[in-house]
């Protein structure tokens, strides 16, 4: 998926989503400057990878599920990102 972007340069930026990864609140979390983003669900390696499920209070999260709240948990930040300017 990576190397077969449909996008002329690729993607701008790459999400890597894991439960070992790094927990940022949705508040502060910052993803800058981007024109085409690919969220990555238990990727390949070498991605950095946010964890979007922190304190869970459950051993493992279905693959459906942790979609549902990955994509609610970077939506501010995508909607932030991709606002025109004021």
């Amino acid at each position: 998926m990576l190397e077969q972007c449909p996008f002329y340069g690729g993607y701008s930026l790459t999400v890597g989503t894991s439960e070992r990864g790094e927990r940022t609140p949705a508040c502060q979390l910052d993803l800058g400057a981007f024109r085409h983003l690919l969220v990555v669900f238990g990727g390949p390696q070498g991605l950095e990878y946010l964890n979007t499920c922190f304190d869970q209070g459950s051993r493992t999260i279905r693959s459906e599920e942790a979609i549902l709240i990955s994509l609610a948990f970077l939506q501010p930040a995508v909607t932030a990102a991709t606002a025109p300017p004021q």
